[in-house]
């Protein structure tokens, strides 16, 4: 007959086996729950690769060929997924839109509303009467699914075949600058503009205009995302619109692509080895006849 349960006593080896039991379990609870967090975080990667691989299909496959210009774009995502975007549409009769956009904010939201941006300009460009209709037709469709810490911002060219004029409409991005190839000079294109998402649409319409301008034989414009002018060095500097300035006009002669692989290559200097941390995007246009 047992002894009544008050009346056990457990000796020192008891303990010593309990002990160990615990530790064993503590052990192989904590091995389960880092290979529980190790498969998710495999998991998580591997979903977010392919989320990746989705949005550089989005990206353009190439440069549009577009007689009397020559035009090159680039993206360099800061982390996995890019809030940034550029694309090119093709409007018929000749006619190309190009667009450079950046989402506030960073990871899967933006890459989400950037994804959105692209599919709805595409879907609207070719009815739009101009750019500023189509960003106009863009933030009325993206405005009421945008949360409220969020917002575009874009331009949008369309150019022609063979012509020296082009016409673009801005909305809270980043001016754009043209190198004149008669003076050596640097100029801003200045316009007024609201970022798409924070107007639902009298607003945004109102200071959205659009601008005409003439690029003559030699002349480049560069369109760039904050990526680039806000980039940090080891001491917190930003790269500045100076440098930017000075790279397109020592390097416009050569073409759009060498003006945008040496800012680049100035930029990833600056960086002195670090990671950016935003979103690098570029297109250069170049008047070539």
């Amino acid at each position: 007959m047992s002894a009544p349960k008050d009346d056990r006593t457990f000796g020192e080896n008891d303990l010593e086996v309990f002990q160990a039991l615990v530790e064993q379990s503590a052990f192989a609870l904590h091995n389960a729950m880092a290979h529980q967090a190790a498969s998710e975080k495999l998991q998580m990667d591997a979903e977010l690769h392919r989320a990746s691989e989705i949005q550089r299909i989005l990206l353009p496959e190439a440069d549009p060929v577009v007689p009397g210009f020559a035009i090159a774009g680039r993206n360099i995502a800061a982390r996995v997924l890019s809030g940034d975007f550029y694309d090119y549409v093709s409007l018929g009769k000749d006619r190309w839109g190009a667009c450079i956009a950046d989402v506030s904010g960073k990871g899967t939201p933006a890459a989400l509303i950037s994804a959105m941006a692209r599919s709805v300009l595409h879907c609207h460009a070719g009815n739009a009467s101009s750019p500023a209709a189509a960003l106009a037709a863009v933030n009325r469709q993206l405005c009421p699914d945008i949360r409220e810490d969020m917002f575009v911002s874009m331009i949008y060219l369309v150019l022609e075949a063979n012509a020296s004029e082009i016409t673009f409409a801005r909305a809270g991005h980043t001016l754009p600058l043209l190198w004149r190839k008669s003076t050596g000079e640097v100029e801003e294109l200045k316009s007024g503009g609201l970022a798409v998402g924070i107007d639902k649409g009298a607003v945004f319409e109102r200071v959205t205009k659009n601008v005409t301008f003439t690029m003559e034989v030699g002349d480049c414009l560069l369109l760039y995302t904050d990526g680039v002018n806000e980039a940090l060095d080891g001491k917190g500097l930003e790269f500045g619109e100076k440098r930017i300035y000075k790279n397109l006009a020592a390097h416009a002669p050569n073409g759009p692509e060498a003006v945008i692989d040496h800012l680049i290559q100035d930029v990833e200097k600056f960086l002195g080895g670090r990671r950016s941390h935003d979103d690098i995007t570029l297109i250069a246009v170049q008047k070539t006849a």
